[in-house]
C-alpha cells in the first residue's frame, strides 16, 4: 500500500515540477545546495559494450537462434535449438512449473565442468513451457544465467520476451547496469513508472538518460519519505553530486550489494567489498579499462565457477607478460613458457612446461581448461616415455587414444582402463581385484553407469526412473543437484546420474565422469 502511495506521490510531484526543474535550470544568485540545484551539465557517455576475444556463446554452443517456438509463452523461450542441446521440446513434460522453478533454484552449480556446462544448456534450451504461471520459469532460467555471470544470453532471453511486466523489467534492469546497455530498460521504467522495481532505479536511470535535474527532484523526493536505504542514498548522493563528498572517502557497503549498488559503487570509485563477489559483477572486467590483474582473476572465476569457455581465459593470460611472480601472475608465467616451449623448445622442455601448468592450475580445478587449451597442439609430441600429467590431459579432452600412448607399456591402472573404456564405449573385463580406494570406487561406478546400469528403484525422484517416465528436464535438475558435490561425490550417486544421463546426454555424461575422476586428483 504505501508502495504505491509513494509511486503516486512521485509521479504527481513529476508533473507538479516547475520545468527549471525537469529541463534545466531556473536563473537565480541565491546559493542552493548540489541536489537542490544542478546548474552543471554532466557529460553522460554509455558504458562501452563489454566485448571478449572472442564471442563466448557462438565458440562454446556453436550458432545461437533467438527464435520462441510459434504459439507459446514467454517460457519456452530459449537460445539453443533441440538440434544443438540433443534435449527434447518436451523438455519439460507435464512437471508443475512450481516444481522446475524450484529445483532451478535448488542447484548450486558447484559440480565438475561439464556439469556446470549442461546446467547452462537447460537454461538456455527451447522447450515446450511447463505447466503453471506464464514466465515463472522462465524468469527462473534468466536469474540462473546471472548466478553463472552469462549476462549476455541472459540479456538475449529478455530480449525476446513479448510483454515486458514488472519481473522482466526488473531483471532487465539488473542485466543494464551491470553492462552498461541500460537505455533500453532505462527509458521504459521513466516511460511506465508501475514497471520500475523501485525509486532508485528512476534516479539511476534519470541520471544516466541525461536528466540530471529529474533525477536529483526524484532523490529530494524519496528522501523526504524516507523510501532510500541511507546508506544507498549516500551513494546515489554521490552519484549525481560528486563535489558533496570528499576525495577518498569510504561509504559504507549495503548489507546485500544489489546489482545497482555495485554499478554505483563502480561509478564513484568505491572500493570493491572484501570476500567473493556473484560472477554476474565480474563479466565487465573481462574487458574496458580494467587492469590485466582485474581481467585475470575474473576469467579464472568465471571458469572455474561458471561456464566461460577456456580460449577466453587463456587469451587473458596471454595479454602481457606477467607483472609478478606467483598466485595468477605464476600461472600466467606458466602459460606463456608453454607457448614458447610448443615453439622453439625440445620434447623435454615441452613436458617440463606442461607439468609446471597442471601443477599450478590444477588445485584451482583447471587443469581440464588447460587441457582443452592445449591438447592439439600437443598432439604430435612424441610419446617415448609414460606421462601421467599428459595422459590426463588427453582423457580430459576426449582423446582416448593418445592417452594410452602416454600410459605405461605394461597393464594399465585400474583408473586408466575403466577411462579409456568409458571414452571408447566399450567394455573390459572386470576386474580380478576389489576397488582398494575412493577414487578406484568411483571409477568402477561411472563405468558400470555405461556399461551395466542398475535399475532405478522405487523412488519416484530417482533421475533413472524420471528418464522412463519422459520427465528429461526435471531427471537433468535432479541430476545437477547431486552433482554439486563435485569430485568427490558419492559412488552410488555418481551411478545413477549418470546412468540417468548416458542415454539422454551421453557425451556430457561421458565427460562428467572423466573430470569426476582427473580434474583435481594428483597424478
Amino acid at each position: 500500500m504505501r508502495k504505491g502511495l509513494v509511486r503516486a506521490t512521485l509521479a504527481l510531484a513529476l508533473a507538479a515540477a516547475p520545468l527549471s526543474a525537469q529541463d534545466g535550470p531556473a536563473r537565480s544568485t541565491e546559493r542552493q545546495s548540489p541536489l537542490e540545484w544542478l546548474t552543471r551539465e554532466v557529460a553522460t557517455q554509455p558504458r562501452p559494450r563489454p566485448t571478449v576475444e572472442q564471442d563466448r556463446l557462438r565458440s562454446y554452443f556453436g550458432a545461437v537462434e533467438e527464435q520462441p517456438l510459434p504459439g507459446l509463452t514467454t517460457d519456452a523461450l530459449g537460445l539453443l535449438p533441440s538440434r544443438i542441446t540433443g534435449l527434447p521440446v518436451t523438455l519439460w513434460g507435464d512437471a508443475p512449473a512450481g516444481i522446475i522453478a524450484t529445483l532451478l533454484r535448488n542447484i548450486k552449480n558447484t559440480g565438475v565442468p561439464a556439469s556446470r556446462h549442461l546446467f547452462n544448456r537447460i537454461l538456455l534450451a527451447e522447450a515446450r513451457p511447463p505447466q503453471g504461471p506464464p514466465g515463472l520459469v522462465l524468469g527462473v532460467r534468466i536469474e540462473r544465467l546471472l548466478d553463472t555471470g552469462a549476462l549476455d544470453a541472459a540479456e538475449a532471453m529478455l530480449n525476446r520476451a513479448e510483454q515486458p511486466d514488472l519481473q522482466v523489467t526488473e531483471l532487465a534492469f539488473d542485466i543494464g547496469v551491470l553492462t552498461g546497455r541500460d537505455d533500453r530498460v532505462c527509458s521504459t521504467l521513466l516511460n511506465q513508472t508501475e514497471l520500475a522495481p523501485n525509486v532508485e532505479s528512476q534516479i539511476w536511470c534519470a541520471a544516466r538518460l541525461g536528466r540530471w535535474h529529474e533525477a536529483a527532484f526524484l532523490y529530494r523526493i524519496a528522501t523526504a519519505l524516507e523510501e532510500i536505504d541511507p546508506i544507498r542514498a549516500d551513494h546515489l548522493a554521490w552519484f549525481l553530486d560528486p563535489e558533496m563528498f570528499e576525495t577518498g572517502f569510504e561509504l559504507d557497503v549495503p548489507e546485500a550489494l544489489t546489482p545497482l549498488d555495485f554499478a554505483l559503487r563502480e561509478a564513484i570509485g568505491q572500493p570493491r567489498p572484501p570476500g567473493t563477489l556473484p560472477l554476474a559483477y565480474l563479466d565487465g572486467d573481462l574487458s574496458g579499462n580494467r587492469t590485466l590483474r582485474a581481467r585475470i582473476e575474473a576469467a579464472e572465476a568465471l571458469v572455474q565457477r561458471g561456464d566461460l569457455p577456456p580460449p577466453v581465459l587463456f587469451a587473458t593470460y596471454r595479454r602481457a607478460r606477467p607483472a609478478a611472480s606467483g598466485g595468477l601472475w605464476g600461472r600466467s608465467g606458466a602459460v606463456q613458457d608453454l607457448d614458447d616451449a610448443l615453439r622453439i623448445g625440445s620434447v623435454e622442455e615441452i613436458i617440463a612446461a606442461v607439468e609446471a601448468v597442471d601443477e599450478a592450475f590444477a588445485p584451482l580445478g583447471l587443469r581440464q581448461a588447460a587441457a582443452r587449451e592445449f591438447a592439439v597442439q600437443l598432439a604430435d609430441l612424441p610419446a617415448d616415455a609414460p606421462n601421467p600429467t599428459l595422459a590426463a590431459w588427453f582423457l580430459l579432452d576426449n582423446k582416448p587414444g593418445q592417452a594410452r600412448d602416454w600410459m605405461r607399456d605394461e597393464e594399465l591402472t585400474l583408473i586408466e582402463a575403466l577411462s579409456i573404456a568409458i571414452l571408447e564405449q566399450r567394455r573390459i573385463p572386470p576386474p580380478a581385484i576389489a576397488p582398494r580406494t575412493d577414487r578406484e570406487r568411483r571409477a568402477l561406478a561411472a563405468y558400470s553407469a555405461f556399461a551395466a546400469p542398475e535399475p532405478p528403484g522405487a523412488d519416484l525422484s530417482d533421475p533413472r526412473q524420471l528418464v522412463a517416465d519422459e520427465q528429461v528436464g526435471e531427471a537433468i535438475l535432479r541430476a545437477l543437484r547431486v552433482l554439486d558435490a563435485g569430485t568427490e561425490i558419492e559412488f552410488g550417486d555418481l551411478h545413477a546420474v549418470l546412468a540417468a544421463l548416458a542415454p539422454i546426454q551421453p557425451e556430457i555424461a561421458r565427460r562428467i565422469a572423466i573430470e569426476t575422476l582427473w580434474l583435481t586428483a594428483p597424478l
